[in-house]
This record gives C-alpha cells, sequence and structure tokens, in this order.
C-alpha cells in the first residue's frame, strides 16, 4: 500500500514497545495493533455457540447467520474458558 512506510516509521510504534516493556507496565498476555501514532489492543470474542451433538454440515450452513451474529461477543480470558464455551449446551429460554 503507497505510503505505508511514512505510518509504520519506528518511531509511531517504538513508544508503545517501550511502554510495554517498561517495568511499571503491569499488561501482559495482550496483542496490540499499532502503526501511525495510533494503537489499539486486538480482542478475538466468542459469538452465542451453536451445540447439536449430532453437527453436520447442513446444522453449520443452517446457523451461520447465528454464528457470524458479534453483537453478543464474549472475550474468553482463558483458552479454559473458551473450550468451556465452545462445548456448553444452551441452556433453555
Amino acid at each position: 500500500m503507497p505510503g505505508m512506510e511514512k505510518a509504520l516509521r519506528p518511531d509511531l510504534v517504538s513508544p508503545v514497545v517501550a511502554w510495554l516493556a517498561h517495568h511499571e507496565c503491569n499488561v501482559t498476555g495482550q496483542t496490540f495493533s499499532v502503526g501511525g501514532g495510533g494503537f489499539a489492543r486486538v480482542v478475538i470474542g466468542l459469538t452465542d455457540n451453536v451445540f447439536d451433538p449430532n453437527l453436520t454440515p447442513e446444522v453449520v450452513r443452517d446457523r451461520l447467520t447465528d454464528l457470524l451474529d458479534a453483537s453478543c461477543a464474549k472475550e474468553p480470558d482463558s483458552a479454559a474458558a473458551e473450550m468451556q464455551h465452545v462445548l456448553a449446551e444452551p441452556t433453555p429460554e
């Protein structure tokens, strides 16, 4: 992409690196997107799961719209929490 070399100059990225490496910074285990003087935390979230013990490609096809709806996404705090969410049977409404 033309012009990216200006946005991705080291002096516009290194302040984030410097702070994250500082002994007073207590942030760990996070991923950041940094460039051009801007920075943001990258978040991976889970949508409501679809649970079907007889999962088929057709179930996936029919429920894909539900899975793609991120309006109620949750951010797991560990791999164990992620698997607990994915494997959970939905509670009846």
